[in-house]
């Protein structure tokens, strides 16, 4: 056609389409409203497509419906005492409030006793290895056992400070509950079977080891496990969620060696592989992909993955999922049920929060469904004032980092910065007049003050 014949087009525009299972982190009403009014706005969505429960199931799903209640096992027994309360746990100071306990006495038995056994380990290693210094210290955990690990030729102790050190570590991130999963850690790596010339090390390790520790969410696990098993006969295929990486890895361990479950259960581990679940312990991309073949194929018949496996991998059906840490948010409710499909499916929680019981997060995923399903644009748009605000107040209280530079933080200061005042920084490079391979560079934006 020639050009002058052709007809008019009109004019291009920009769309985007996007799929997801869940709108939001946030729990409670309020919460929820705000932070999808947030994204509304951000990303300009003009209109939300919801399927109901009756499209899911013409369209083939034939799981547990929207705010559909998980199958709630607890553990029967006692729990750990003096355990940090609910409203106290501020993640950014978990490192000094646990050290404080510690000092203070606060702390729980199993803590106070590991942190003694850890301590004697350390001045054995100290009368030898002059330079050496606890990580303690150090606010980062994961460090603790990657120092001892990288100077574990140096003294007989330290690969065994090494275990000791993740044990602390399991412990602290759980605000002291996980002493049935920092003692497991510690038989996998057959520790209790330690042996030292020092008789003092010796008697240490043996006094630890013969503390009694709970071991109810194990027992508990163990039992839903088997009836399970029994419910699928040769069909079980499980996916079992964990919050930690080394946690896989310790239930792997305590399934595959157990009396009765060991001969019905082949498990496997999967997390993501750009960071070891320990300096000891990892799974490559090539063994998490042969994972995930070995249980599409059922050469395995059991996954046990932290959240990575909630979305974005393409894993094989399950009929059994099952979750054994507490979960924080129904994004994790909605994905792991998801995981389970079929009609004659399990979806069982082990453990929930006491501020986020499994009843809540079925709610919050309801309340998600309603106003996904009651979706205008209008009603979601959000103050601007009240945004520009916020912006100032952010961008004045970061402002320290910029005002105290030094040659070898800037970068970082800068980072840190547009971290905390949520900035996104425009690069301008241009070669400086005169010079043939100098180059200056500004990074910009526009301000809210």
């Amino acid at each position: 056609t020639p050009r002058n014949q052709r007809p008019s087009l009109p004019p291009p525009c920009s769309q985007t389409e996007t799929i997801t299972a869940s709108l939001t982190y946030a729990v409670g009403d309020k919460k929820i409203s705000k932070s999808v009014g947030k994204l509304c706005e951000e990303l300009q969505i003009e209109k939300i497509e919801h399927a109901s429960n009756e499209e899911l199931r013409a369209g083939g799903y034939t799981g547990a419906g929207r705010g559909a209640l998980a199958e709630l096992r607890l553990p029967e027994g006692e729990r750990a005492e003096n355990l940090v309360p609910l409203q106290d746990r501020k993640p950014h100071l978990m490192h000094k409030m646990f050290f404080d306990r510690i000092k203070k006495g606060g702390a729980t038995s199993f803590s106070a006793n590991l942190v003694k056994t850890i301590h004697v380990l350390e001045k054995s290693v100290k009368l030898e290895m002059h330079d050496f210094k606890s990580p303690l210290l150090n606010v980062s955990l994961k460090s603790w056992g990657e120092y001892a690990h990288k100077q574990s030729r140096r003294h007989a102790l330290l690969p065994m400070l090494e275990h000791f050190y993740e044990a602390l570590r399991l412990l602290v991130v759980s605000w002291e509950e996980n002493e049935d999963v920092a003692m497991s850690y510690l038989h996998m790596m057959q520790i209790h079977k330690s042996s030292h010339r020092l008789l003092h090390v010796t008697i240490a390790i043996k006094t630890f080891f013969d503390l009694t520790v709970l071991l109810g969410r194990f027992d508990n696990l163990y039992k839903v496990l088997g009836e399970k098993i029994q419910d699928y006969g040769r069909g079980f295929r499980c996916i079992l969620f964990v919050k930690q990486r080394v946690t896989t890895h310790i239930l792997k361990h305590a399934i595959e060696n157990h009396n009765e479950l060991g001969r019905y259960i082949k498990a496997q581990c999967i997390y993501a592989t750009n960071s070891p679940a320990t300096a000891s312990l990892s799974v490559s991309k090539q063994e998490s992909q042969n994972a995930l073949k070995s249980f599409g194929t059922g050469s395995a018949n059991m996954l046990i993955a932290t959240n990575v496996a909630e979305e974005g991998l393409d894993i094989p059906e399950a009929n059994c999922v099952i979750y054994f840490d507490p979960m924080d948010h129904a994004v994790s409710y909605v994905q792991g049920r998801g995981r389970a499909r079929h009609a004659e499916s399990s979806f069982v929680m082990l453990d929930e929060r006491a501020d986020r019981p499994a009843s809540l997060l079925a709610k919050q995923e309801a309340e998600q469904h309603n106003v996904a399903s009651s979706f205008v644009p209008e009603n979601f748009t959000s103050n601007q004032k009240a945004n520009e605000e916020s912006q100032k107040s952010r961008e004045r209280s970061g402002a320290s980092y910029l005002l105290n530079p030094s040659e070898d933080k800037s970068i970082g200061n800068l980072n840190v910065y547009c971290k905390k005042t949520k900035v996104v920084l425009e690069e301008n490079a241009k070669k400086i007049k005169g010079s043939t391979n100098s180059w200056s560079c500004s990074l910009v934006y526009q301000s809210a003050t």
